[in-house]
């Protein structure tokens, strides 16, 4: 028979499930539901392909919603789509399964489909309710698209539907990503009545890192003791619930005995006067006389209850308590005319379907005493990652953090661990890297190895343990599991933070050999190791090999190819780099022009100064505060500042957008000069430009004529 199971496919299988005559009319759709529930998504979406062919309509609207949900989010939206037309054909419309295909949109990255369904529920006369809001919101932030939230909320609100827990929530998640921390703050104080005691913990990570963005630490701490009570409430919630259900069990198990002891005793008295009470499957309750047992023989005291025929266990026994004879007749029946249409084309007739049976099952629902614990507040490690993440560099901090860790409900998680290795690697406390290395110890098959490895790599990193990172790498090559490519970019940086290139070098290798391509990053860590080393030449191949696989070097690489050469002492080269930056259109950035302005004003030549203050004029670059003010210095050092100071004010004159405030270097630097004349002529210059834009010339009041009247 096993051998029989593994000569045809699972649709093959499912096939011969379908064609099979069930005992049960619920039969289909249970086997789709457990094959979903089993993992077993591929069979599932074949067996209700063949389950929509044979117009089987006994499905009720929750398996519709829960086949919309697992079949779309493994076989593609359009399955999605498909099943939840098949439960609109047959169910009135509801929000709750218009918010289910909403959701599997959203989760594809697909936020116009959403607002396409949003707008359809309004033609089906459905309302959205706060949840199809959130969907939506969610969608347009995966896309980084903020101002497409914002509108939907305000949507929402014009709509007179009252934003929930989860919709402030998510704005606060949106915020934080762009780094708007203020306004993470805001929405808070607007949603006051859901950040009591029992505050969601993901909400309250939030709060812990906009706090911490912001320098807040005693709100930091605030939250974090929220979240602390949130825990200890559930600490004693959770023994009074253990306790309830232990009493619950003892009392069923109590009454059980008395059932057994009262079973047993009218069993002897039915046996010492011949008759027997018995429940038959066609007439209840009915007395019937039986013939007692032979002395001697095992007694038969009661005829059994009927057994309700019901079908086998799905999924991994589906031929379980068949045997070989009728398998084979099962397989044989595969070769027939007749089809599944044709096979059940009488139950079909005459069948009508009505939302009863939902209606019943969710009232039902409803009357359900709610839990005590709040399903709204969920208990998980961000609080505790946020806070050491907002603690980094601070070793008795994360030490605290780490023994409530121990002591609340939630697991230690290698996420906490990270955070809290990643803490004692920035305050470089050797002592912690250690602890962290123990609890993994204690524990180390309770985390997934890869995890494990990664958290191994940043520890003897900061130990600057060669033999520690070569078994990491070791074990990377020989193990059971493929390493991901952010593994491989530790690897390469232990190398490069030991000082190892030729074994960085080699560990690439050797990985892009198991398949691993290596990304930007990797290729960014390696031009680092030269950059650091001085070693120009080095760099260079870097960067050729990144051109001859396709990759294109970002700012980032062409920052740590300048510095290559700036750590060399080869100014030369500086300049013409610059302009191969430009021209394979990565833009520049500050880093960029600090070591570009460091290093040549280091090196005292005057000429290739004036190069470069070229080579910015015809770029357009912009001069920041920070890029005048070692400019200034540079030339206030000279024996005679003037000229320089002169001709730097005379270039920014000419230029069409100005930024005025990164202009007081410059003119401190031109009135220290001693020669007054020159500032005076700088700031008319630039009253000049815009005579008629009064903003523009009160700006000038503001910025520059005030500072030249309070040195003089």
């Amino acid at each position: 028979r096993s051998r029989m199971m593994m000569a045809i496919s699972e649709e093959r299988r499912i096939e011969l499930l379908m064609r099979k005559k069930p005992k049960s009319s619920f039969v289909e759709i249970k086997e789709i539901l457990n094959l979903l529930r089993q993992g077993y998504n591929k069979s599932a979406y074949v067996a209700y392909m063949q389950l929509r062919r044979a117009k089987r309509k006994v499905i009720t609207r929750p398996q519709y919603i829960y086949l919309t949900d697992q079949l779309g989010r493994h076989h593609g939206l359009h399955t999605a789509r498909v099943v939840f037309d098949d439960m609109h054909r047959k169910h009135k419309a509801c929000a709750h399964a218009f918010n289910t295909l909403l959701k599997v949109y959203a989760d594809a990255g697909h936020p116009r489909k959403c607002r396409n369904l949003l707008d359809e529920m309004e033609t089906r006369f459905v309302t959205p309710d706060a949840t199809s809001y959130t969907i939506l919101m969610q969608a347009w932030l995966q896309r980084d698209e903020m101002d497409e939230a914002l509108s939907v909320y305000d949507e929402m609100v014009t709509a007179g539907v009252e934003p929930n827990s989860v919709t402030l929530e998510v704005l606060m998640k949106g915020f934080l990503a762009q780094k708007r921390y203020k306004a993470v703050l805001a929405v808070d104080e607007s949603r006051h009545e859901y950040t009591g005691l029992y505050a969601n913990t993901d909400a309250l990570a939030v709060l812990i890192r906009a706090n911490a963005a912001l320098k807040n630490f005693d709100k930091v701490r605030e939250s974090y003791e929220r979240m602390l009570a949130n825990f200890e409430e559930y600490r004693v919630w959770k023994v009074e619930e253990d306790a309830r259900i232990a009493a619950e069990e003892e009392e069923r198990a109590l009454l059980a005995e008395k059932e057994a002891a009262a079973a047993a005793e009218a069993l002897a008295q039915a046996a010492a006067t011949g008759v027997v009470e018995h429940e038959d499957w066609e007439s209840e309750n009915s007395l019937e006389e039986v013939e007692l047992p032979v002395e001697g023989r095992k007694p038969f005291y009661a005829k059994k209850k009927k057994q309700e025929e019901r079908p086998p266990p799905l999924v991994s026994t589906i031929f379980g308590d068949v045997d070989d004879s009728e398998l084979e007749e099962d397989f044989d029946a595969l070769d027939d005319e007749e089809t599944a249409d044709e096979f059940y084309e009488d139950d079909d007739e005459g069948y009508e379907f009505d939302d009863e049976q939902d209606e019943e099952s969710q009232s039902a629902r409803k009357r359900k005493p709610k839990p005590e614990w709040p399903a709204t507040v969920k208990l998980n490690d961000s609080g505790f990652v946020a806070m050491l993440e907002a603690f980094s560099g601070r070793p008795d901090e994360i030490r605290k953090v780490l023994t409530d860790v121990a002591s609340s409900p939630v697991l230690q998680t290698v996420e906490v661990l990270n955070a809290a290795m990643l803490g004692f690697v920035d305050g470089e406390d050797l002592d912690g890297v250690r602890l962290i290395f123990d609890k993994i110890a204690e524990d180390d098959s309770e985390y997934p190895h890869l995890e494990v490895l990664k958290l191994k790599l940043r520890g003897f990193g900061a130990l600057n343990d060669p033999e520690g990172v070569s078994q990491v790498h070791e074990a990377m090559i020989n193990g059971n599991e493929k390493p991901d490519k952010y593994l491989m970019n530790l690897l390469v940086d232990a190398y490069r933070l030991l000082d190892r290139p030729t074994m960085a070098e080699q560990a690439f290798e050797e990985l892009r050999g198991l398949g691993l391509k290596g990304n930007l990053g990797t290729y960014n860590i390696l031009l680092q190791m030269y950059a650091d080393r001085g070693a120009p030449d080095e760099a260079e191949e870097v960067l050729d090999r990144m051109t001859r696989r396709k990759l294109r070097g970002n700012t980032r690489s062409y920052n740590l190819l300048l510095q290559a050469y700036a750590n060399a002492g080869d100014t030369d080269q500086l300049i013409p780099i610059f302009r191969r930056l430009y021209s394979s259109g990565v833009s520049a950035n500050e880093l960029t022009m600090g070591i570009l302005l460091d290093t040549i004003l280091e090196g005292g030549d005057d000429k290739r100064i004036d190069e470069l203050k070229d080579e910015f004029d015809r770029m357009g670059v912009e001069w920041s505060e920070a890029m005048l003010e070692k400019a200034a210095k540079y030339y206030s050092s000279k024996p005679n500042p003037v000229d320089g100071l002169a001709d730097l004010s005379e270039r920014l004159a000419l230029r069409e957008d100005l930024q005025l405030k990164t202009l007081r270097p410059l003119l401190s630097a031109l009135i220290a000069s001693g020669n007054q004349t020159r500032a005076e002529i700088f700031v008319e210059t630039l009253e000049e430009k815009y005579p008629d834009d009064e903003m523009y010339q009160q700006k000038i009041d503001e910025v520059l004529r005030t500072q030249l009247v309070e040195i003089q």
